[in-house]
């Protein structure tokens, strides 16, 4: 019987394949059709254009996208992807949105190798593998990751993390060419280390790796074999971080300003990873204190059974043939939600990499046996409301427009901007007021989507599109206007009397820009209590180079004086 399953995987392997590849295309194809999206989509073009074999030294001495103002990062191979993509594809977006549904389609194919090979003692482990994979390719999260490249490099730690713990676990597991396969397992890491931070963690789950997979009866030297593994891991990082000093003079990531931002990116990564519980819209006070009273639990739970069986009998008990896979997994999540807890940011897209173990974790306990009644219904009652929701709430049911709505703005907006500056070529500082921002609210999953149009990104986009440097042009941003999801048929009414622009919009935010101007700008924005209405008093007249863009859901309006009246 065993041999005829065998025959039989193969075909079944390539039919699950085929099958994702259907499902990513089209679920995602629509994507192909889009403009690009994100705020950080110029700056990452732009930096990672290769003209010439001199750009691809840039790339590894430059900051990612050129330094943004919140951040300085250091992940050269993200900014290689685009590179490639430009030599491939030119300028055309279609191509870049190309590449990202494609290694979403390799990821999900991935979870359904890993997970095929987690389940192989589980009866129908194939079937419960290819679930697997196709809730995380459906997964609502998909939705906030593959739309918009800028969030690429999510995906590519995604692929070159989970290489590189397979390589691993082949080079522990092998008799011959283990040493080919640490040095393959420590190459990949090398190209996770530097295409993004997060890959810092890659020490822990080697660490975690081999001590929860090591046969050995004695605690003591698996640990010491594990702190062993780990350490050519932690050099990668350490050498990341001295090329990031060395070359930008500072760490300068973002991290956190203190206990209050790391207890709510807790929370936030928390809810993400435990999906259903978001369909609750529960209140603030209660999203706090639902994973507190959950992990409080966990905690007694521990403390009872390290006082009923030792650490030793613990340990043994988590560590069994049956359990240690639950264990790494388990382990796998709770490094990435330290992380982003420490770190103090937990973005939504940040989770894509964690929400893979997640979902393996999940379908397994539907998969399962477990011995005792009461541990099996609970186990399983939270795997099905996982999976239910994940297919639920996929874009197969649930339309998110948001990425479309983005798309189609900003596409309209830089064809009437490139039309406005070509029609006035006296123009050089070019003030963005209340353009159309966020749309949808970036604490959402998978509403996080974004026009481009602050000034850092206007920039690179000017100069990736021939503007600069025959041209200088300077775009300053100094408010934005938040939309509700997928809606752009709100309009942003301007009034103009007493020397005052007055901006209305029903149903939308308007707010200061994050990113000020450091000179002098010749107005002041006035935000109401109820933030739904602004107004913008002039201080001084324009001079003649500057310009007034005013930009809503229906064009740009150009302002070249103060206005009366």
């Amino acid at each position: 019987m065993k041999v005829k399953s065998e025959i039989y995987r193969k075909p079944l392997l390539a039919a699950g394949v085929v099958s994702l590849g259907v499902l990513c295309f089209a679920v995602y194809g629509e994507a192909l059709g889009y403009y690009f999206t994100s705020m950080d989509a110029f700056p990452l073009l732009l930096t990672g254009r290769i003209d010439s074999l001199e750009d691809i030294g840039r790339i590894f001495s430059s900051p990612l996208g050129g330094g943004f103002p919140f951040g300085t990062y250091y992940r050269p191979l993200s900014e290689l992807s685009y590179g490639i993509d430009y030599l491939i594809w030119g300028k055309d977006p279609m191509g870049y949105h190309l590449t990202d549904i494609l290694l979403h389609l390799v990821n999900s194919i991935m979870v359904f190798f890993i997970a095929g090979l987690l389940y192989k003692g589980i009866k129908k482990g194939l079937l419960f593998a290819w679930i697997a994979s196709l809730l995380f390719l459906l997964h609502p999260l998909g939705s906030a990751v593959v739309p918009s490249i800028a969030r690429r490099q999510d995906m590519l730690i995604a692929l070159l993390l989970s290489l590189c713990l397979l390589s691993f676990v082949k080079a522990e597991r092998s008799e011959r060419n283990r040493t080919a396969w640490y040095a393959l397992s420590l190459m990949i890491g090398f190209l996770a280390v530097f295409s993004k931070e997060s890959a810092f963690v890659l020490p822990v789950l080697i660490g975690l790796l081999s001590f929860i997979f090591n046969d050995g009866c004695d605690y003591g030297k698996r640990l010491i074999t594990a702190v062993r593994r780990s350490m050519p891991f932690f050099g990668l990082a350490a050498l990341n971080t001295l090329l990031h000093v060395y070359l930008f003079g500072s760490w300068g990531v973002h991290g956190s300003s203190g206990p209050a931002q790391n207890a709510a990116a807790a929370v936030k990564s928390f809810f993400m990873l435990a999906g259903p519980l978001e369909i609750l819209h529960l209140s603030a006070p209660l999203r706090a204190a639902t994973p507190a009273v959950i992990f409080l639990t966990a905690f007694l739970f521990l403390a009872n059974a390290l006082r009923r069986h030792g650490v030793r009998g613990f340990l043994n008990e988590i560590l069994s043939r049956e359990r240690k896979v639950y264990t790494y997994l388990t382990a796998f999540i709770l490094t990435f939600m330290a992380l982003f807890t420490i770190s103090g940011k937990s973005l939504d897209f940040y989770h894509y990499l964690p929400n893979m173990a997640v979902i393996i974790l999940a379908v397994m306990a539907l998969a399962d046996t477990f011995r005792k009644k009461w541990a099996s219904v609970v186990v399983k009652f939270s795997g099905g409301i996982f999976t239910a929701y994940a297919f639920l709430y996929s874009p197969v049911f649930a339309d998110y427009d948001a990425w479309r709505s983005s798309s189609e703005l900003t596409r309209r907006t830089i064809e009437e901007t490139e039309t406005a500056l070509l029609s006035d070529r006296d123009a050089s500082r070019i003030y963005l007021i209340n353009w159309p921002g966020f749309i949808g609210l970036e604490s959402e999953a998978p509403g996080t989507n974004s026009t481009i149009l602050v000034s850092y990104s206007m920039d690179a986009w000017a100069e990736w599109a021939g503007l600069k440097p025959s041209r200088n042009v300077e775009f300053i941003h100094v408010s934005y206007a938040s939309f509700p999801a997928g809606d752009i048929s709100a309009k942003l009414n301007y009034v103009f009397k007493d020397r005052e622009i007055h901006a209305s919009a029903e149903g939308c935010l308007i707010s200061p820009s994050k990113f000020p101007y450091k000179g002098e700008v010749p107005f002041k924005l006035r935000i109401d209590d109820d933030m739904t209405s602004g107004t913008l008093v002039f201080t001084r007249e324009l001079q003649d180079n500057e310009r007034l863009f005013l930009y809503d859901v229906n064009g740009i309006r150009i302002v070249r004086k103060a206005v009366y009246g």
